[in-house]
């Protein structure tokens, strides 16, 4: 899990300034492919919206367990924070 982390603070220092740009990430877990994030950042009235969404899916025990997780940040223009609502998300596949 330390992995999946790290790729997320990787995602978020690569943010690249720009109106809007969506970027795509693959999640690695030992060398594998366990899921994928996206990455999305706009402008809307004179506040900056990041947000990003990390998919995964990994097994516990034999069991296939499905993360989703979402982080936002909104900040001013001029990068002073305004709020970062988050949520996850775990679901057990039969």
């Amino acid at each position: 899990m330390t992995r999946v982390c790290t790729l997320i603070m990787l995602a978020w220092a690569s943010l690249g300034l720009g109106a809007g740009k969506t970027d795509y990430f693959v999640v690695l877990l030992e060398g594998k492919k366990v899921g994928y994030a996206v990455q999305e950042r706009r402008v809307e009235d004179e506040q900056v919206i990041t947000s990003e969404q990390v998919y995964v899916s990994v097994s516990r025990l034999g069991v296939p367990v499905r993360l989703q997780m979402t982080e936002t940040a909104i900040e001013t223009i001029d990068g002073r924070p305004l709020a970062t609502p988050s949520w996850a998300q775990r679901t057990r596949t039969s």
